[in-house]
């Protein structure tokens, strides 16, 4: 219905633009006063008899401001990624190292993987929420980036069980082959920090509360739900055969 509505609008400007005015054709950019108003009354009439225009106006704008937020969430190259740049599906994760739920979701994701290694794409959001451990597993992840080991790092981090403090973080990291002294003064650069921030600042704006939170060409699925997740996964892989 917008369509019509615009299209009507841009025709009732041009019409109001070309009528004399002093006897010169105003432009559309210099509409009299009452010209304005003429349009104004079309459109408050338009609307009034059709209503549902102011819905599908804002369900627009709501699309536009997901696929902004969608393209920022996945544009960070900042954030680890593992399969090819263009796949034609894209998971994101924002995970908690000591999330449960997230341990729970590990083998989920890595199987995604192995299963479609050309056609799957994974985003790795570090999004420390459950206290200061997870923070400083998280940095230390990020800063495993720079020596080539985050996807062991992770793996790791995401399998231990236990209390995470930063006895347990140096051990697991020197049995990941992370050289743990440069890891650590990585940890305290501004860019690690920068990058955690940045994490926060786009899952606010997505409205996560929680860990983990996984968004699939798209589609949000919040919590672990595996039967959801593999639901919308096999939705995007059939919906990215088709074209």
């Amino acid at each position: 219905m917008l369509r019509p509505f615009l299209s009507g609008l841009f025709c009732a400007a041009a019409l109001l633009a070309v009528t004399p005015v002093h006897a010169q054709p105003a432009a559309p950019s210099a509409l009299s006063a009452a010209q304005k108003e003429e349009v104004r009354a079309l459109v408050r009439d338009y609307i009034k008899q059709n209503p549902e225009v102011v819905q599908e106006a804002l369900d627009e704008l709501q699309r536009r401001k997901d696929a902004a937020l969608q393209k920022r969430i996945e544009g960070d190259a900042r954030d680890f990624s593992l399969g090819p740049r263009n796949a034609p599906v894209t998971i994101v994760e924002f995970f908690d190292y000591r999330c449960p739920y997230c341990h729970a979701a590990m083998d989920w994701v890595f199987e995604a993987i192995r299963r479609n290694p050309q056609g799957i794409r994974v985003i790795f959001k570090e999004f420390p929420v459950l206290g200061d451990p997870s923070v400083e597993a998280s940095r230390a992840a990020v800063a495993s980036i720079r020596q080539g080991k985050y996807q062991v790092m992770h793996r790791a981090l995401m399998a231990f069980r236990g209390d995470l403090n930063s006895a347990q973080v140096d051990a697991i990291a020197r049995r990941a082959g992370v050289d743990v002294a440069r890891m650590r003064r990585d940890m305290g650069e501004m860019t690690v920090f920068n990058h955690l921030r940045a994490n926060h600042e786009v899952a606010a704006e997505a409205g996560i509360e929680g860990t983990p939170a996984f968004l699939i060409n798209g589609k949000w699925v919040r919590g672990w739900d595996q039967a959801e997740a593999d639901r919308v996964l096999a939705e995007a892989l059939r919906s990215s055969r088709k074209r």
